[in-house]
């Protein structure tokens, strides 16, 4: 049911992407679909606070595991798909303050889940996760590049996370191959190395 549901949100979201913008559709430049897929895929990888909390999300989700280990993903992708929506379509202006700085509290705050080895109910964890993704999602949103689909491009940023999300969920699956001590060590590090990494990029 959940699993259903958040489908069908980012279902909705990608639909609503589409409609704010159909005249874009008809004029944009040729080639601007998989143009805009290719700048959205890349921009997950142009700042620090989305590449490592991408990999955090998924991380946390595979040491978590049972419902968790897809909810936490799937959530994050849906309200990120959302909140880049609302980015797109102007509902949230571009330069509004604090995107970046919620970004980077969000990797801060996944390393301390990790390092912490905080475990919660997959549902409560699932929130947590949508609500990281709120300033990833907007600041996706709100720079989107002109003269690209905002559907492909918004398909794009949704589907490098997703992959991100599968490199850290499949880290620190590896990880617990190596024994249940080194895989609780691999997290420590791990998630205390995302710690830092948050606090230096709130810093700057």
């Amino acid at each position: 049911m959940i699993v259903s549901r958040l489908a069908v949100a980012v279902f909705a979201a990608f639909a609503a992407i589409a409609l704010t913008a159909p005249a874009a559709f008809a004029h944009t430049p040729e080639g601007s679909l998989t143009g805009g897929f290719a700048h959205g895929f890349a921009h997950p990888f142009a700042g620090l606070d989305h590449l490592l909390a991408m990999a955090a999300i998924g991380m946390w989700a595979a040491r978590l595991g049972g419902r968790a280990g897809w909810g936490v993903p799937l959530a994050f992708l849906a309200v990120m798909a959302l909140a880049g929506l609302a980015g797109i379509s102007g509902i949230v202006p571009p330069g509004i303050g604090g995107i970046e700085t919620g970004a980077a509290a969000s990797v801060a705050a996944l390393g301390l889940l990790i390092a912490l080895g905080v475990r919660l109910p997959a549902p409560m964890a699932a929130a947590l996760a949508g609500l990281f993704a709120v300033a990833h999602g907007l600041a996706h949103g709100t720079e989107l590049p002109l003269g690209v689909t905002p559907f492909a491009f918004a398909a794009g940023f949704v589907t490098a996370s997703a992959a991100l999300h599968a490199l850290g969920f499949a880290a620190a699956k590896a990880s617990e191959q190596i024994g249940e001590q080194r895989a609780h060590a691999f997290a420590r590090a791990g998630g205390g190395a995302l710690v830092a990494a948050g606090l230096l990029l709130l810093a700057l």
